[in-house]
């Protein structure tokens, strides 16, 4: 340090020194940590962008994107870099609830969850989407969490497979149900209701009818119905050949599909229509080619039915008619041995049927 006197000219200087070792030494931890941080986060980038099966993200605890790989940026339909900075629930405000990556943040507790389902707000023509994601808290040297790994993994094939082999299942099981019980009636007609009923459930519809032939008549009567009000029922205890959707299809004996009611004029469908009914679907009943009457479902919560929806009532409606042909020809036949009957005990001659070990069944 020079020493100087009034006209600024130097006349001495003084030495001063001091001991910057702890200083030095600080230095040289902080760069050495920084060195270590940036070896774990090349290290963390390399198993990222190793990871081509998953899609991962490196958050800061302000949740704005650090590092993504590949497979994170192309599913979002993003380059790696164009994410960058950029905060997470700014981009995608409803794909988790953000109290969550603050709880990881706060907890340092990682989360896990199972076919979370997710839209893509700029990608709509997707559909639902189906993810596994975990949440895992990454610390510094210090122990302190600065920030989040978000692993996802897409499982929406998978989801829709169980959800389909499910689905399957409970078909298989109401059918198999529906062909024990009324195989095992000796009333179709009276435990139609019933079934109806469960196969309502597992179609998510919200109205059935059951109409009968009645040749008497020469119209059509109301045999079991449900999802309107019960004067409605009194007003459909019968139906002319013709009239309405179920009409038409005993009438034409074809089945009919009418879908998007609402918005499709169609003088058949007004009566439906006017339950709130937007989805109809009639089956005609038949044995070989004598009509028994009409099966119908139909839905107030959408517009349209599946094709296997359809299928699934035809198969209903099949096992409907195969049960009420049954005891119809039980009738015929225990009307036709009655009818022998009497005639055998009117005959002036001793007269007795046996059975082929020779056991009398009758005689007169």
């Amino acid at each position: 340090v020079p020493l100087l006197d009034a006209e600024g000219k130097i006349i001495e200087w003084f030495g001063a020194a001091s001991d910057v070792t702890e200083r030095k030494r600080a230095e040289a931890a902080v760069q050495d940590a920084r060195k270590s941080l940036e070896r774990e986060r090349d290290l963390l980038q390399s198993v990222m962008d190793g990871a081509t099966n998953s899609n991962l993200a490196y958050l800061d605890r302000d949740f704005n994107f650090v590092r993504v790989n590949e497979a994170y940026a192309t599913s979002c339909g993003h380059r790696p870099g164009e994410l960058i900075g950029k905060n997470h629930f700014v981009l995608y405000p409803h794909a988790a609830n953000e109290a969550i990556f603050a709880r990881v943040r706060d907890t340092g507790i990682p989360v896990e969850f199972r076919d979370r389902p997710f839209v893509y707000p700029d990608q709509p023509e997707r559909g639902v989407t189906y993810w596994d994601w975990t949440l895992t808290p990454i610390r510094d040297g210090a122990g302190h969490v600065d920030g989040l790994v978000l692993s996802l993994f897409e499982t929406t094939e998978r989801k829709r497979t169980e959800d389909a082999l499910r689905h399957n299942e409970a078909r298989f099981r109401l059918l198999s149900d529906t062909a024990g019980r009324l195989l095992a009636a000796e009333d179709p007609q009276g435990i139609v209701d019933a079934l109806c009923r469960d196969v309502m459930e597992h179609l998510d519809c919200q109205a059935f009818f059951n109409f009968l032939v009645d040749e008497r008549a020469g119209r059509l009567r109301l045999n079991a119905c449900a999802g309107i009000p019960e004067d409605e029922v009194r007003k459909l205890a019968w139906l002319d050949y013709g009239v309405a959707v179920c009409g038409c299809v005993a009438r034409d004996q074809i089945r009919i599909v009418a879908e998007d009611i609402f918005h499709t004029p169609d003088a058949r469908t007004e009566l439906v229509k006017s339950y709130g009914i937007q989805a109809y679907c009639c089956h005609p009943l038949k044995a070989g080619e004598r009509l028994l009457g009409t099966l119908s479902f139909g839905t107030t919560t959408r517009a349209f039915f599946t094709s296997e929806e359809v299928e699934l009532m035809k198969a209903v409606a099949d096992q409907v008619s195969v049960a009420m042909e049954r005891i119809r020809d039980r009738q015929v036949l225990r009307e036709s041995e009655a009818r022998l009957q009497a005639i055998v005990d009117n005959l002036p001659v001793g007269v007795w049927f046996a059975d082929g070990t020779g056991k009398i069944l009758y005689g007169n």
